[in-house]
């Protein structure tokens, strides 16, 4: 079984393109926060920033939802191999097949107190 399920923020606004085929392709980032506890006992943060790739209207869709928003990711995990430089890299990225917007950013309007919340549930059945 290949499933994932992520929360977190957008690092940046998706990047679309259309392949030849006509189907619309967007690529993204999201910072996940992680918390543990290291070899003292004492809670540590780190932030893992995972590349999220989705097709067809999911993709165009992804373009509305713009950076400091919090997701809910799931889709599965797919390992690129590539060369650059002469060199074999490898790359495991989230095709995202489901994506739900939790939380916009905090507002910096001093009237706002809390922070927005809006549940835009944005699925596809079909994504390849």
């Amino acid at each position: 079984m290949n499933k994932v399920i992520v929360a977190g923020r957008i690092v940046k606004g998706a990047e679309l393109r259309v392949l030849p085929s006509g189907k619309a392709v967007a690529k993204t980032t999201v910072a996940v926060n992680e918390r543990y506890r290291n070899q003292k006992g004492d809670w540590q943060e780190r932030v893992n920033y995972l590349d999220v790739e989705t097709f067809g209207s999911l993709a165009e869709r992804l373009t509305k939802l713009g950076k400091g928003d919090k997701v809910l990711i799931e889709g599965k995990l797919r390992q690129d191999i590539f060369e650059r430089n002469g060199e074999k890299r490898e790359k495991i990225k989230i095709i995202a097949n489901r994506i739900q917007l939790i939380a916009k950013p905090k507002s910096t309007n001093q009237n706002t107190k809390k922070e927005k919340t809006e549940n835009i549930d944005i699925d596809i059945e079909d994504i390849i």
